[in-house]
């Protein structure tokens, strides 16, 4: 329908960019108008510095929000970024309360303070420690003219302990010297415990507690009622165990440095000292319990065999002999013996046990049937040795000194008084082949030596078949060229090629009929036949001698194997030390990894929350232009209507003209 008449609405405002402008433009426009469009202009770049500021603030609030996940990490309790910021001192304060700690426990512990758990006799008397002898003596005598027994016949028995307990305590604070020592903490009634054991000290621990020996050591005070109770066992202990190790002894009051060395926090203790490798007994101190802590305190000095390892123990033969002992679970004072006799040959022996399961190939080599047995494995060319006879400690300690040696061993310095003096083998003279390179030829001398090799395994079988059983003469080598002394003081028997030598009374004996090649069953007899000459048969040294030391032999898998414990040792603290490490660098990977996923997240949610305000930022800036869009619309449609209407009113308008007559034209204007 049509509009009706009346005033027309005004249009709707709407906020319109302003239309950018050229500096041509700019140049023709008005100085006001120029005015308003930098004013326009300034208050868009003030917005956009306000958004830019509001980014940052946004930002900032990221930050805070991931200070503020570093703060509650904290306060949840282990940090390990603190650690490790502060290592250093760290290890310090540890270091410092390390020394504190070991200066304590290296004072040792003052053991006389034990005593004073018995009664005060101070108190006894009913006096104070600081009374004089008057006042002591005066309490004394009240005290026992009340309970003497002659002037109370009819006493109870509580009296008669308690006059006994008045009289000892009297005898302790009246004489000074008692009284001294419970003053000091120590015992009045002071009496030294008496042993047989050897007395160590501060001095004279090191010179005779040595790495290569094997000790059996007591801790004691004086004072100790525990001490006086276990002193008649342990003087049976060390008469009995003293045939096999060393048994001492020390005091924990007079020997401060040994109690802090072995750590000694109570008496009586009890320790085991086999190579310089110290091991504490727990237990009852009873003869069998004791001597089973010293049986497996001295494993260590014996290799455990079995067919798996026992070739790579019996391959380095020509270094030095080997002693294999077969025996059956249990046997603890056999095992004990052997292990003992190692210590002590360790440097010219080797000692393994063979055990019982895994070892059946060992047996089968050996021909061992019947257990226990011994088997003796020399150098090369020489029979094992096998001894199945009752195990005394007399008769292994003669079978361990007689074959601690090669069976044909080199004469030199170092065996000499041991194999032809007043050694390990006691006074017997040895039998010596003597050679010479330039005179004799290389066969001659390889067969010699076969023979001397036969004849010393035959004068050892006999001498263990002997009863009594009796030491073995022993055979040896001695090169000529390489020991001129033997020569020089040979003299002019010198070219002979066997010799009895005994250099503890530094004579010989040639053997005469050596000019051919050696019977090994004559020089058995004639070695036999030496006990039953003369001194007078024997021909004095010409000369001292001075052979030349031992070879020195550099056996690389022998070293290796004796230091095989304390490589692995080495090795195993090693790899705890990079397993620790590993799992350091792990944690330390997963604690940061943590910390980074962590701090993604938190990046993650400042990162959407500063959109979700852009976005509401955006909206809000789509609204307006919505609301413009819309503006413009209607403002369009309007004038599009406007248009409209105003067209049909033209149109109306025109029509209307038509239909009415046409109006008279107006007369000329007239002419001035």
């Amino acid at each position: 329908p049509p509009r009706p008449p009346g005033p027309k609405p005004p249009p709707p405002q709407t906020k319109v960019a302003p239309p950018k402008v050229t500096e041509k433009q700019e140049s023709k426009q008005s100085p006001q108008k120029v005015q308003k469009q930098k004013e326009a202009k300034k208050s868009q770049d003030g917005k956009k510095k306000e958004r830019e500021s509001k980014v940052d603030r946004e930002w900032m609030e990221v930050d805070k929000l991931l200070n503020n996940s570093r703060a509650s990490k904290k306060s949840k309790g282990f940090d390990l970024d603190y650690i490790q910021d502060n290592m250093a001192t760290i290890l310090v304060v540890l270091a410092g309360i390390a020394i504190v700690y070991f200066k304590v426990k290296s004072d040792g512990v003052n053991f006389a303070a034990d005593y004073r758990d018995q009664e005060n006799p101070f108190q006894i008397l009913g006096v104070s420690e600081s009374a004089s002898d008057a006042e002591i003596k005066r309490e004394y005598r009240k005290l026992s003219l009340s309970l003497h027994p002659d002037k109370n016949p009819d006493q109870s028995e509580e009296d008669r302990e308690r006059y006994t307990k008045i009289t000892k305590a009297y005898k302790v604070v009246s004489d000074p010297e008692k009284r001294k020592r419970w003053m000091n903490n120590e015992n009045p009634d002071f009496t030294p415990l008496p042993s047989d054991t050897t007395t160590l000290t501060d001095k004279n621990f090191d010179a005779l507690v040595t790495k290569d020996t094997a000790w059996l050591i007591l801790a004691y005070a004086d004072w100790s009622n525990e001490c006086w109770e276990l002193a008649e066992s342990w003087e049976k202990v060390g008469k009995d165990l003293g045939r096999y190790v060393s048994v001492g002894r020390f005091n924990v009051e007079s020997e401060a440095g040994l109690a802090a060395r072995f750590n000694t926090m109570s008496v009586p203790m009890i320790y085991s000292w086999v190579r310089g490798r110290r091991e504490t007994f727990f237990g009852e101190p009873s003869h069998a319990n004791l001597t089973m802590f010293l049986t497996k305190s001295l494993a260590d000095a014996v290799t455990i065999v079995r067919d798996n390892n026992g070739g790579a123990f019996l391959e380095d033969q020509e270094a030095r002999p080997k002693a294999l002992l077969f025996a059956q679970q249990g046997m603890v004072k056999l095992r004990l013996v052997f292990r003992a006799f190692a210590v002590q040959l360790a440097p010219r022996m080797d000692f393994a046990e063979v055990q019982v399961a895994g070892a059946d190939r060992l047996r089968f080599l050996y021909g061992v049937e019947r257990e226990p047995a011994l088997v003796f494995v020399r150098e090369a060319g020489a029979a094992p040795l096998m001894y199945t006879g009752k195990m005394t400690q007399a008769k292994l300690e003669g079978l361990l000194r007689q074959l601690q040696h090669p069976a044909l061993p080199a004469l030199h310095a170092a065996n000499l008084d041991d194999l032809c003096g007043n050694g390990a083998l006691g006074r017997l003279p040895c039998l010596v082949f003597l050679h010479d390179p330039a005179r004799d030829n290389a066969t001659e001398v390889w067969e010699a030596r076969g023979a001397l090799l036969e004849a010393g395994e035959r004068e050892l079988a006999a001498s263990l078949r002997a009863q009594p059983p009796r030491a073995a003469i022993v055979f040896a080598t001695a090169d000529l060229s390489r020991e001129p002394s033997l020569r020089q003081a040979l003299g002019g028997r010198g070219s002979a090629r066997v010799v009895a030598l005994d250099a503890k009374a530094g004579t010989f004996m040639p053997m005469d009929d050596s000019a051919g090649p050696l019977d090994p069953a004559a020089l058995v007899t004639w070695a036999q036949g030496l006990s039953m000459r003369m001194d007078g048969d024997f021909d004095q040294l010409a000369a001292p001698l001075a052979l030349r030391p031992g070879p020195w032999q550099w056996k690389v898998k022998g070293v290796l194997r004796a230091w095989t414990p304390q490589m692995m040792s080495a090795v195993a603290v090693l790899a705890s030390g990079l397993l620790l490490y590993a799992l350091h660098n792990l944690y330390v990977d997963l604690k940061s990894n943590r910390a980074r996923d962590r701090n993604a997240k938190v990046v993650v949610k400042a990162r959407a929350k500063a959109m979700e305000s852009e976005k509401a930022k955006l909206s809000k800036w789509e609204s307006i232009e919505k609301q413009n869009r819309e503006a413009a619309s209607r403002k369009k449609a309007e004038q599009e209507e406007q248009q409209r209407r105003r067209e049909e009113q033209q149109r109306e308008e025109a029509a209307a003209r038509h239909a009415l007559p046409a109006a008279p034209k107006p007369p000329p204007p007239a002419p001035k």
